[in-house]
């Protein structure tokens, strides 16, 4: 199993990564015609690779891992119709979701929180994703990307933030630790900052004999799921039928397009592809209490999607945490192949 958890901390002192990484820092490159794209590439000797996009939101836009048979192999599907000189919603890769994971609400009426008096919008999954990032420290194996406040986060979200993701590439594992800071509120009546933010891989469902491959399965410790409800938010739990044993769900099924899963007795799941012969490992630590599982009918991807808390979380609380001035949270992800 590999090793996912590092806890979950509330700490006074910001995190100081690896400053001496700054040295291995890459120029920018330029990958469209008159675009400046800074395009960080990570890469093993074993032949492990992942692609950072600073400032396409900070995406991890692709990741191939070893597999035990010695293949590199594709974890992250990524559509061709991908623009580096959009903003919007990338819609493949590993987005973070920031500082809320799918949609907030005022009453039923979606993409809106009440906050300090005001009623404030808030996109699908945050705004993280819509940024450009700064590269903090990055060397062969190791990049650390930073967001902080700016004048357009703080139309959005009334607080200053810093919110810091380092990146660590092994051969057939990619650690993702992130760290939350609250650096200061901008009303009295808001004081504290909430947020409850997740993970959207889209993962590669590889080819078998010229289609996808449709024995790619899920196994899960989850206990209940949730379905998705007309207008987005977490509907009622009952029990997931995947949580006895074997624990297998085969992932084409159309009740595993849209559903959230809960009660997760493990810090692990794995997204199996029988016929290829390897499996995905996704960790997280306990921070994480949720995973919604998504998909678009004929793609060639299967989101599984670590989360801290259910759609909507500002208003009814699940997995969802205040930082006071000063205080930070941190969390880790990772993805490993078998």
């Amino acid at each position: 199993m590999i090793p996912t958890s590092t806890g979950c901390t509330t700490a006074r002192k910001r995190l100081k990564w690896g400053n001496h990484l700054a040295q291995g820092y890459r120029k920018p490159r330029y990958d469209v015609e008159g675009l400046k794209a800074v395009k960080l590439e990570l890469q093993t000797a074993g032949g492990s690779r992942a692609t950072l996009l600073p400032e396409r939101g900070g995406l991890l836009s692709s990741l191939a891992l070893k597999s035990a048979d010695g293949m590199s192999r594709d974890v992250l599907w990524l559509s061709h119709q991908f623009d580096l000189r959009e903003s919007g919603w990338p819609a493949g890769g590993m987005p973070l979701m920031f500082p809320f994971a799918g949609r907030v609400f005022h009453g039923l009426t979606p993409f809106q929180y009440e906050l300090a008096g005001k009623i404030w919008q808030m996109p699908l999954h945050g705004f993280a994703y819509a940024h450009k990032w700064r590269v903090v420290a990055a060397d062969d194996r190791t990049a650390v990307l930073s967001l902080h406040t700016s004048d357009a986060s703080r139309q959005l979200f009334p607080f200053d933030f810093d919110l810091k993701v380092k990146y660590t590439l092994n051969d057939t594992s990619l650690l993702i630790d992130t760290e939350v800071s609250c650096l200061g509120a901008h009303s009295p009546l808001a004081p504290r900052m909430p947020m409850a933010l997740g993970w959207h891989p889209y993962f590669y469902l590889p080819k078998w004999q010229g289609s996808v491959d449709a024995t790619a399965r899920l196994q899960t410790s989850a206990q209940i799921q949730l379905p998705v409800t007309a207008i987005g938010g977490a509907g009622k739990p009952t029990a997931f039928p995947g949580s006895s044993l074997p624990d297998h769900q085969v992932l084409h099924q159309a009740h595993l397009s849209n559903l959230i899963l809960g009660d997760l007795k493990s810090d692990q799941a794995l997204v199996e592809f029988p016929a290829s012969g390897y499996a995905i490992a996704l960790g997280w630590d306990p921070s994480y209490r949720y995973l919604v599982l998504w998909t678009q009918s004929g793609q060639e991807f299967h989101c599984v999607e670590p989360w801290m808390g259910l759609p909507d979380a500002l208003n009814n609380g699940a997995g969802l945490r205040w930082l006071a001035p000063s205080e930070s949270h941190r969390s880790r992800v990772t993805i490993g192949i078998l």
